[in-house]
């Protein structure tokens, strides 16, 4: 049932829109794509032109055409340009914390959602995310945070809308994240799940969740089924490399993403993935939180406490009676990031970030219950778990000789030797402490208003730096304008059917017209000439990165080609960081003669 609306309710959800609307304002200069959002553009203009759905006559089997169907629209209605597309993922980005509101204030009331909402959005993390790159993240976000809250008023038996109705719109939207994210197959998955726990844990509700999510799955499941059915049907691979193009599920079996020549990972690999991609998104999801860097180790209180009390809040809630359908596609969706195989990308916290702090939040009272009803056992696991802790700190400590592990060190022989004297002393403050009131009930909300405004405050004024420097920003002065400063040359001085091969796909076929190979991370020089001529690349594009994606980095990678094949590489061109190659023909490859064995040539895409 809906509650009313109140003062507290306005004041939060007109700060969302307020930091939206300088998202809106302060998102960066000029129309020129530079970066990995530049696909998303050239399937939007594939789109309006009516031409097949891909570009660089490649079909595109990975991203699916809901966005890119949004920017044509976008393009044919309001105008082109990377700022026209960035300010509508700002306005995405908005809508999403606006639906998390709604939905955490349903869950656990104001306060918590709206510290949940304000204090990750005012972040300059996140601001410099949606104000830089037009990527799907922010309207999945959207979408996901939608169905969400739609999910929660499907399962209200006292809710004033009719079922059929509820279950459409439910079903309308997780079609939407769907075509605009493979990522949303978690809420197909977290359904599926939510009602097998159902069918479990709570019998009597079986039924009538599942009439009430049968259109979703049926809708979700056709709409995926398709999609993937297409996509395989016109996957190609230019080069012998496991992992990318090809499918999400052969991404997730290799050992890196980044670096795909380390092949198929084993459960060693696995395992290892796990560990380091929790450190990692719990580090960033804090770094969100706090506007300081953490250090991802185990032994950090600020890594090791709130991801004990997000698995505390999230493990009470599917307990009992089965959870409920943000709980299920939470779940999904954090195992889908932890066995991602690629490197951190903020952008893909971005649409739970909300919901982990819930979580955390619910742990801390579940934690706190613990403390009412079993306040001895609490106290000696809080000793066990700070010597443990400790202990990796330490190591940490003497590893790094850093200042954050040995903080932490002191921080959990402090905490263990203070629980470990008050429970000989028969004095346990958890039993204490929470068993009498504590602050009042208005003191406890001014206090945890004064900490969130405080916050959003501090992250606003990092947020309009962030702003000042895109107000600013000027594409020549960008390291990225190396790929696009090689593609005009290669656009002036070659033939219109000439073959490119560029580690930038994207940008170097929007800015010079012409056709254009990836190329690879494949250190074997005679696997890489194979494919240059099977492909008839005529040139070679070499840009000198700050950070590369990919590993081997592509001037690592044409080094060992230029030395194997010295006299079929001719600089044509040279800037700052990028150079042009022409390639002359040659006969047998000398690699291929020292046993550097080519795969078979994979089917051309074109």
């Amino acid at each position: 049932m809906a509650e009313r609306i109140t003062r507290t309710d306005i004041v939060v959800v007109a700060v969302i829109i307020a930091l939206g609307a300088m998202q809106v304002c302060l998102v960066r200069r000029g129309d020129a794509f530079l970066g990995g959002d530049t696909t998303y553009v050239e399937l939007a203009e594939s789109i309006v032109k009516s031409g097949p759905y891909g570009f660089d006559n490649t079909p595109e089997t990975l991203l699916p055409p809901g966005l890119p169907s949004f920017l044509a629209l976008l393009c044919v209605s309001v105008g082109c340009g990377h700022a026209t597309d960035t300010r509508a993922m700002a306005i995405f980005a908005t809508l999403g914390f606006l639906f998390s509101y709604a939905l955490i204030r349903r869950l656990g009331g104001r306060a918590v959602a709206a510290a949940a909402c304000l204090i990750p959005m005012s972040s300059p993390e996140i601001f410099s995310l949606t104000t830089n790159e037009v990527m799907s993240d922010a309207p999945y976000f959207a979408a996901l945070s939608l169905a969400l809250w739609l999910a929660v008023d499907l399962d209200d038996p006292r809710s004033a809308r009719s079922p059929a109705i509820r279950s459409g719109l439910l079903a309308a939207t997780v079609a939407i994240g769907l075509l605009l994210r493979s990522a949303a197959i978690a809420m197909l998955v977290g359904a599926a799940a939510w009602l097998g726990a159902t069918w479990w844990m709570d019998r009597g509700s079986t039924r009538r969740r599942l009439l009430a999510l049968a259109p979703a799955l049926l809708l979700g499941a056709s709409i995926q089924g398709a999609w993937m059915v297409w996509a395989g049907s016109h996957e190609v691979s230019e080069w012998p490399l496991g992992g990318y193009p090809n499918s999400y599920l052969s991404q997730v079996l290799i050992v890196s993403g980044n670096q795909p020549e380390l092949g198929q990972a084993s459960l060693g690999d696995l395992a290892r993935r796990v560990d380091q991609n929790l450190l990692a998104y719990t580090a960033a999801g804090v770094q969100v939180l706090t506007r300081h860097w953490i250090l991802p180790d185990w032994g950090s209180p600020a890594i090791s406490a709130p991801l004990f009390l997000l698995l505390v809040g999230l493990g009470g809630s599917l307990i009992r009676r089965g959870g409920a359908l943000h709980d299920w596609v939470f779940l999904v969706s954090a195992a889908m990031l932890v066995l991602w195989p690629w490197n951190l990308e903020l952008r893909f916290i971005l649409p739970i970030v909300p919901l982990a702090c819930w979580y955390v939040w619910r742990g801390a009272q579940e934690l706190g219950r613990r403390a009412r009803l079993q306040p001895r056992a609490l106290g000696w696991g809080v000793v066990a778990a700070s010597a443990l802790l400790a202990a990796i700190a330490g190591g940490s400590a003497v590893r790094m000789g850093t200042l954050q592990p040995l903080a932490s060190l002191c921080f959990w022989i402090g905490l263990g030797a203070a629980a470990l004297w008050r429970i000989h002393a028969g004095r346990l403050p958890l039993r204490t402490d929470f068993a009498s009131r504590g602050l009042r009930p208005s003191a406890a909300a001014a206090s945890m208003s004064l900490l969130v405004g405080g916050l959003v405050a501090l992250g606003a004024a990092e947020q309009l730096a962030v702003g000042r420097h895109n107000l600013a920003f000027e594409p020549e002065r960008s390291g990225a304008y190396a790929d696009v400063e090689a593609a005009q040359w290669l656009r002036q001085h070659t033939p219109s059917d000439a073959v490119l091969m560029a580690r930038q796909v994207d940008v170097v076929y929007r800015y010079s017209g012409r056709r254009v190979v990836w190329f690879p991370p494949l250190s074997a020089p005679g696997v890489l000439m194979a494919g240059i001529q099977r492909h008839g690349v005529r040139w070679i594009v070499v840009t000198e990165r700050d950070s590369s994606y990919w590993l081997p980095r592509e001037s690592d990678v044409f080094q060992r080609l230029l030395a194997a094949y010295p006299d079929a590489l001719r600089l044509e061109a040279s800037g700052p960081k990028w150079r042009v190659f022409a390639v002359d023909a040659v006969e047998q490859p000398r690699a291929l003669a020292r046993g550097d064995v080519a795969a078979g040539p994979s089917r051309d895409p074109r």
